[in-house]
């Protein structure tokens, strides 16, 4: 395996973004995948940030919105979040958005089948704008605590079927495979040239080597299906996004980040 690394900009809370690059830089990595309010700056300025150091923009984070919500404003609304973010993203330069349902309601509004429908079709309106700008959409299950209907590999494929828009895949996340799939190199094969990204934190969303998962069973599925798309870290044990997150202490993130690296560096066929 020869991936980029990269580490998602939230953990370090709402430090200022060139900040953040310079210590992405700082530790080695190739990149970032980013989680900004899209009102805070222009993207060209963002970009200018990132080619500084010499570091790519993998994906994009998106806010909490609610793309099969059963109120058709509230729906519109998020679809219309979506498609700001697409054109942000576009010009930003990055390679990817990320998707997933709202953070937050683990029960549909009404029917599960009805709500699937308009997860749907959310995301084939998402993956079709996407497509339009050279970007590919990574969808990403989550656990049950926070989200009604894509928690596993499977479920999600079931989504990249429906669909059926070819830039249209999925992002996996240690972390959420660890409370949800029975065995998460399994589903990582399941997943096969649908998945784009992949998402590093250990079962308690430390840094890898910190907890339960077996990154050697999972690096080696990876493998398996040929995986070539980014390594992106996303490791704290401190809150989770927020734009109104206090400044997270760094040292504390980079030490996060640099004991992950050195797990990286360590692990067979891996050359980082």
């Amino acid at each position: 395996m020869n991936n980029p690394i990269a580490a998602c900009t939230w953990i370090f809370g709402n430090r200022e973004m060139a900040d953040i690059a310079a210590r992405l830089a700082a530790l080695g990595l190739d990149g970032a995948e980013v989680f900004v309010s899209l009102h805070s700056r222009a993207p060209k300025e963002l970009r200018n940030v990132f080619d500084d150091h010499g570091l790519r923009v993998f994906s994009m984070t998106p806010e909490n919105v609610d793309i099969a919500h059963v109120d058709d404003a509230v729906r519109q609304r998020a679809l219309d979040y979506y498609f700001r973010l697409i054109d942000f993203a576009a010009e930003l330069g990055a390679l990817a958005i990320t998707c997933h349902e709202f953070v937050g309601r683990g029960q549909p509004h009404d029917d599960a089948k009805q709500e699937w429908a308009r997860l749907s079709d959310g995301c084939g309106r998402i993956a079709s704008r996407a497509a339009a700008n050279q970007l590919d959409v990574v969808f990403e299950p989550l656990k049950r605590s926070l989200v009604s209907a894509v928690r596993t590999a499977k479920r999600a494929m079931n989504l990249v079927a429906a669909v059926g828009e070819p830039n249209f895949g999925v992002v996996l996340d240690t972390f959420h495979m660890h409370h949800e799939e029975t065995d998460a190199a399994a589903a990582i094969r399941h997943c096969g040239p649908a998945l784009k990204a992949i998402q590093l934190a250990d079962s308690g969303r430390g840094r890898i080597g910190s907890g339960e998962i077996d990154f050697g069973a999972q690096f080696g599925a990876l493998a398996a299906i040929g995986y070539g798309g980014p390594l992106i870290l996303e490791c704290s044990s401190l809150p989770g996004p927020s734009l109104t997150n206090p400044v997270i202490p760094s040292e504390l993130v980079e030490t996060d980040l640099q004991e992950s690296l050195s797990w990286l560096r360590a692990f067979p066929h891996l050359p980082v």
